[in-house]
């Protein structure tokens, strides 16, 4: 998959009247090489969400079913893994077929989570169904 992108010139972004979080807690998700961390912008507060793993790189936060997802390049082991926002209940989403996944993000609204290979040199994509709504047949 490739994409290409054109920048416009001369175009002007809208002004952007409210920056401000509206909600009480305001979370980042990030990576050193061995753990996911998160902190609390507002009370300053730092939390690890999975430690104690191979080579993390790319993190990603999906607000919906309120999970975080890294890509973990471990050699001859490389997986996309996710867990709890808050930790516990780690999965791994893809294990196989990957040869250096790095940057990854969330799109909520088509419920995919899209990555970069920078051997295989592609973007792939997983989908990300909601639990709650399947039902069984």
């Amino acid at each position: 998959l490739y994409l290409f992108c054109q920048e416009e010139q001369n175009e002007e972004l809208p002004a952007m009247n409210n920056t401000q979080a509206t909600s009480p807690d305001t979370l980042l998700y990030f990576s050193t090489k061995t753990e996911v961390r998160g902190v609390n912008l507002t009370s300053q507060k730092y939390f690890s969400v999975a430690k104690g793993l191979p080579h993390v790189i790319g993190v990603g936060y999906d607000s919906i079913e309120r999970r975080v997802y890294w890509s973990d390049v471990m050699a001859g082991q490389e997986s996309i893994l996710s867990s709890k926002a808050k930790g516990g209940d780690i999965r791994r989403l893809v294990n196989t077929g990957l040869d250096m996944p790095e940057d990854l993000v969330v799109d909520e609204v088509g419920r995919n989570l899209y990555f970069t290979d920078s051997i295989a040199k592609c973007i792939g994509v997983c989908f990300l169904m909601v639990r709650d709504s399947i039902s069984a047949p």
